[in-house]
């Protein structure tokens, strides 16, 4: 296997060296470099957990690991990045290969996707605990009811999908304003500080990543994740992601056949599920058989 790199924004020194040689970022100079895969991550427990003076782990950033050492043809390099870069890399077609994202509005048009290699429980509503009655009580929320209260303001992290069906339902709102959107690598610490105080009213997140954070922060009690009711099913898929180019089309192939065998095997859910808080696992593996299993299965079939 050909060297593995790590880049992250604290090496000055590095960065400083890149920008007198004319480059904007450590992926500057993918046009020509067939060789490289670079592979970005962001703090985001427990896709990507990283931490001082440690490499990123997590389960996305495990995943990046298995396909590395299934590629020892290309050069690896990873990075850190924010989110809002590393889905502009891709579009450009740059060599940049993401682990884990949903498909969302427009993103098939620029970008190629795997097949489903992890499970995404599809963003929920989430509120502070104490408003709980006052908005209802009951086992769900309406997202277009909750976006047209006047009294209501709401937190989102720029650039972020929610999947399609949320999306669909915030792009009917273009304009809405009362929305307050936040960026960079500690979004989502923010916006927990933001509900709390009572900056914002409610959020859209994934509740299991919502809730490994909360309790990370001291958070844990405060808040309370609700479906979104006008959903028909509260989980998707998450991919593998490569730019639509001649590049990404034989990169992908290769991804492809490495994920149906670690799936199939069983490795990929031990992977994934020692992250999984134990009061959703009955639900996380019914889920993954479904989603990740069921469509390595048929994509094995019709080889």
């Amino acid at each position: 296997m050909k060297p593995l790199f790590f880049y992250d924004k604290s090496h000055f020194l590095f960065v400083f060296f890149l920008c007198v040689l004319g480059w904007m970022s450590p992926i500057a100079s993918l046009a020509n470099d067939n060789s490289t895969v670079y592979w970005p991550f962001f703090s985001y427990p427990p896709l990507f957990i990283v931490e001082k003076d440690a490499p990123p782990s997590g389960y996305c950033s495990d995943v990046q690991d298995l396909l590395i050492k299934q590629l020892p043809e290309y050069r690896h390099v990873k990075f850190s990045a924010a989110v809002a870069r590393m889905i502009q890399d891709v579009a450009d077609g740059r060599h940049v290969v993401m682990v884990g994202p949903v498909k969302g509005p427009g993103r098939e048009k620029v970008m190629m996707f795997s097949i489903p290699m992890r499970v995404s429980f599809l963003s929920h509503l989430i509120i502070r605990a104490e408003d709980f009655e006052k908005l209802g009580g009951g086992p769900d929320l309406s997202l277009r009811e909750m976006m047209r209260n006047p009294s209501l303001t709401f937190g989102r992290m720029r650039h972020a999908a929610h999947g399609v069906a949320n999306d669909a339902i915030l792009g009917e709102f273009p304009a809405h304003d009362r929305t307050e959107y936040i960026s960079g690598a500690d979004a989502l610490p923010r916006l927990m500080l933001m509900l709390d105080i009572g900056r914002v009213d409610f959020i859209l997140w994934d509740p299991v990543v919502f809730a490994y954070n909360a309790k990370k922060l001291g958070y844990e009690g405060r808040f309370t994740a609700l479906p979104v009711r006008e959903l028909k099913s509260t989980i998707e898929a998450g991919y593998v992601v490569l730019p639509r180019n001649e590049w990404g089309q034989s990169l992908v192939k290769r991804i492809n056949s490495i994920l149906r065998r670690e799936i199939l095997s069983g490795r990929m859910f031990e992977i994934q599920s020692k992250y999984i808080p134990e009061s959703i696992m009955e639900r996380f593996t019914e889920a993954y058989d479904e989603f990740v299993v069921g469509p390595a299965a048929k994509d094995v079939e019709a080889q």
